[in-house]
C-alpha cells in the first residue's frame, strides 16, 4: 500500500508552485468575477476560457485565428473540488496542491484495484502499479491546479472499469459503472477515454460476443446524451490545434 502515497513524495515540489497560467483565471472566477453569484454559475464558467458568442471578441484576435475560435469546457465535478478549496482554505495554495496530490494518490489506488482484478498475480499487479505511479508524464496533471480535472476524471474512469468487470463477471447490474462513467465525463472530457478500456474488455475478454456488445449499449446512451447536451450548452474547442474536441 506504500505505493499509493508515492505521488505525494515524488511530486511534493509542486506543493510550493502556487498559481500558474490558467490558475489565475480560475482564481479570479472564484473570488472576483462579478457575474458569478452561485456555485452553479461557477460550474458553468470556471473552464469557459473563450466562450462562443462574445461581442467583438473576434476583432481582438490575431488575423490568423479561425473565426470559430472557442475554448470552453463543462467540468462541474472538477469545479466542485476547486470550490471546496476556495471555501476551506482560499489563499493557502499549499493546501490546494496537497488536495491535487490526494487525487494523484487515488489514481494509483484505483489502478492497483484494476490490476489486481485483471492480472490476479499479486507481485505482478504491484510491479505494474509501481511503474504507473513513478511515470514523470503525470507531472502535468499532478503539479498544475487547473489540470486536476484529468486526475479526477481518471479516478472515476478506472472505478468504472473495475466495477464494469466485476458486474460482468458476477452478473450484477451495470448501473454503478455507467454512473461512474458519467461522473468521469462531468470531471473532464478525457473521461471519454474510459470507453476505450471498457470496450476493449467487452471485445477481448468476454466469451459471448452478442452479450458483450449488449453490455456496451448503456454506456453509448450516456456518452451520446452527454455529448448532445455538452454541445447544446455551447461548450467545446474549435480553431485550435492544441485541443481536439471529442
Amino acid at each position: 500500500k506504500w505505493i499509493t502515497i508515492l505521488p505525494l513524495v515524488l511530486f511534493s515540489p509542486s506543493l510550493f508552485f502556487g498559481l500558474v497560467s490558467d490558475d489565475y483565471f480560475q482564481y479570479w472566477n472564484i473570488h472576483y468575477n462579478p457575474s458569478i453569484n452561485s456555485p452553479l454559475d461557477l460550474a458553468m464558467s470556471m473552464f469557459a476560457f473563450i466562450p462562443n458568442g462574445i461581442p467583438g471578441f473576434n476583432e481582438l484576435m490575431p488575423w490568423w485565428l479561425d473565426d470559430r475560435f472557442s475554448l470552453s469546457f463543462f467540468r462541474p465535478f472538477s469545479v466542485l473540488t476547486h470550490w471546496l478549496d476556495s471555501v476551506l482554505w482560499p489563499h493557502a495554495f499549499f493546501l490546494h496542491h496537497l488536495h491535487s496530490l490526494v487525487w494523484a494518490c487515488l489514481c494509483v489506488l484505483v489502478v492497483h484495484k484494476v490490476y489486481n482484478r485483471v492480472i490476479r498475480t499479486g507481485w505482478l499487479a504491484v510491479m505494474c502499479t509501481l511503474l504507473f505511479s513513478v511515470q514523470d508524464s503525470h507531472a502535468f496533471a499532478n503539479g498544475w491546479l487547473a489540470n486536476r480535472n484529468a486526475n479526477v476524471a481518471f479516478v472515476f474512469g478506472m472505478l468504472a472499469l473495475d466495477t464494469h468487470i466485476r458486474s460482468r463477471t458476477e452478473q450484477r447490474s451495470l448501473l454503478l459503472p455507467v454512473s461512474l462513467v458519467l461522473l468521469s465525463l462531468l470531471s473532464a472530457e478525457a473521461g471519454l477515454c474510459t470507453m476505450a478500456f471498457i470496450g476493449s474488455w467487452a471485445l477481448l475478454y468476454e466469451q459471448n460476443f452478442k452479450s458483450s456488445i449488449k453490455s456496451l449499449v448503456p454506456y453509448v446512451i450516456v456518452v451520446v446524451s452527454w455529448r448532445l447536451v455538452y454541445k447544446a450548452m455551447g461548450y467545446g474547442a474549435d480553431g485550435l490545434t492544441m485541443y481536439a474536441d471529442p
